[in-house]
């Protein structure tokens, strides 16, 4: 295959599946980040109820619990879309 020949950009459907992908291996870093930082930026400086980090354990949780269903569902639809082409 020649130079010319070669397309310049990337199949949309398989770009769009792989950032999905990379979406979803990230997202242990988001969590880890948005429990980690927090603690080390408040450690002592303000005091906090344990209820209210337990909520925030929490919300954190459910979120990251909503965004990897949506981004599976999202990837599940595409990937049955691209089998079928």
């Amino acid at each position: 295959m020649n130079k010319e020949d070669r397309p310049v950009f990337l199949e949309s459907d398989g770009y769009r599946l792989r950032r999905i992908v990379d979406a979803l291996r990230f997202l242990p870093f988001l969590g880890i980040f948005f429990v980690v930082v927090p603690g080390i930026m408040l450690s002592g400086a303000v005091p906090r109820s344990l209820s209210g980090v337990g909520i925030y354990f929490f919300a954190i949780w459910i979120v990251l619990i909503l965004l990897t269903a949506i981004l599976t569902r999202v990837f599940a639809k595409r990937g049955k879309e691209t089998e079928e082409q």
